[in-house]
């Protein structure tokens, strides 16, 4: 079986039950309701995923009786060794979460499926497979790491819950069809209106930039910016009202430019694979298209 196991609990008295995803490598438990000790205590249902057609016994030597204040029966890597993002989706009554991890010593036993038959889940996307828990050796920048969202209709906020060990790095989410972006590392929260019921993993996107090498005059106000590459078009993330982006290649020579168009601006030229320089009015950055 995997090393994921998953039961249902309430994050509030008024609210339904959902399923709570707990990995036993990281210790971590999705969404985050203090439920990381590894243990079920009598009584609670809980689901595991067989990867083989097998019988699986449970006898009684795997009871445990918990002292009060004893650390987790699983050995965990320490919070310092790792980064960790948890993505939350609210709409002031329920919430669901989706965790991002990047560790050097991350396996495929550090992901774990999402249960998506709640009426509220969010959850990332990676090989094809919906993960609650998404865990990564390294933080893999200027690239999109897909959110699948179901929900009702109404309002909801997107937030950061938890930021862990990023230090100055930056992470954004992306909404493709209100065109913005919003900077989860500074506390910013997006929210939108579902008209009607939604599901889809289209929309909603996050990207951890490299941070953008800034030229041009002392004391100038300078706007968010970032790029990055998808499918061979090098997308441009600002908060400028007006410019144009140029893009010139390894040698120098301007090989696109656009017009920015809102929040979100697709440079309309493909382009082959190699570095590129990425310039916004008096600003500039790399990206590599892959």
């Amino acid at each position: 079986i995997t090393k994921s196991l998953w039961f249902y609990s309430k994050l509030a008295d008024n609210t339904p039950y959902q399923f709570t995803a707990y990995n036993i490598p990281t210790g971590l438990s999705i969404p985050d309701e203090g439920h990381d000790y590894g243990y079920i205590p009598p009584m609670q249902g809980f689901w595991v995923k067989a990867n083989a057609d097998v019988d699986y016994t449970f006898n009684n030597e795997m009871r445990v009786h918990k002292p009060a204040g004893s650390p987790a029966i699983f050995r965990t890597p320490q919070a310092a060794e790792r980064q960790l993002m948890r993505l939350q989706l609210s709409n002031g009554i329920i919430k669901d979460e989706a965790a991002v991890l990047f560790s050097e010593e991350a396996t495929n036993d550090w992901n774990t499926p999402k249960m998506t038959s709640q009426k509220l889940c969010i959850y990332t996307l990676k090989d094809g497979e919906n993960l609650a828990l998404n865990s990564n050796k390294a933080i893999n920048y200027d690239v999109e790491i897909p959110v699948g969202v179901k929900a009702e209709s109404g309002v909801y906020t997107f937030s950061a819950s938890k930021l862990e060990n990023f230090g100055a790095e930056r992470v954004f989410l992306l909404d493709k069809v209100a065109n913005t972006t919003t900077n989860l590392s500074n506390n910013d929260i997006h929210t939108v209106n579902f008209a009607e019921n939604y599901e889809g993993t289209d929309r909603f996107a996050l990207v951890f930039p490299r941070s953008g090498v800034i030229t041009g005059w002392d004391g100038v106000v300078q706007t968010e910016f970032y790029a990055y590459a998808k499918d061979k078009r090098i997308i441009v993330s600002t908060d400028a009202e007006s410019g144009t982006i140029y893009v010139y290649n390894s040698v120098g020579q301007q090989v696109a430019a656009e017009t920015i168009s809102g929040k979100l601006t697709t440079v309309s030229a493909a382009l082959p694979e190699g570095v590129y320089v990425v310039k916004l009015n008096n600003q500039t950055t790399k990206v590599v298209v892959k």
